[in-house]
């Protein structure tokens, strides 16, 4: 039977919490949910109740990482939540308080450049471009969507480089 990536940090936060538990005496509720999508967040820790909490992860990060992953997030994120708990917000997320919470769960100090890059692929955007020529033979110049609409809204001319010749919409062919 294969364990499940929800399985394995659950069990992870369950040794995490009981050590919590025995040296804070943090015995909140937190539901973990593995939904984070994109570039910026690699863990979030959010307060949904009075002692109760969510743990976010990101799936394509617990894909590529696995356990490393598991481990150092939810500690980080377990840390955020007893932070919350004892200091109630009145700290800085990173702070003090935060580094000896961490320091204690995970049994030492972790310096940043020991602890792993977690490389998020960023999806890259496709930007429309619109055709627009000018007085010039066969030249046809790619205008981004920003440009286009001024152009529309009559807000700006745009003129081509080599002739001069102010730009003109050349209509495409939708199927």
């Amino acid at each position: 039977m294969r364990i499940t990536h929800l399985e394995n940090a659950k069990k992870i936060l369950y040794l995490y919490q009981k050590k919590a538990k025995n040296h804070f005496g943090f015995d909140a509720k937190i539901e973990l949910q593995i939904d984070l999508k994109g570039h910026r967040l690699i863990g979030q820790c959010q307060k949904i109740g009075l002692s109760h909490y969510k743990i976010r992860l990101h799936q394509e990060l617990i894909e590529r990482y696995g356990l490393v992953y598991l481990n150092d997030v939810v500690a980080h994120e377990l840390a955020h939540a007893i932070v919350m708990e004892q200091c109630k917000g009145r700290v800085k997320p990173h702070g003090n308080e935060f580094k000896s919470v961490l320091f204690i769960l995970e049994d030492g100090y972790i310096a940043p450049k020991q602890r792993p890059k977690y490389e998020i692929k960023a999806k890259s955007r496709k930007m429309r471009q619109f055709n627009y020529g000018c007085r010039c033979k066969n030249r046809i110049h790619k205008l981004s969507a920003i440009r286009h609409n001024r152009i529309k809204r009559g807000v700006y001319n745009y003129t081509c480089k080599y002739c001069n010749g102010v730009l003109y919409e050349i209509p495409s062919i939708s199927k």
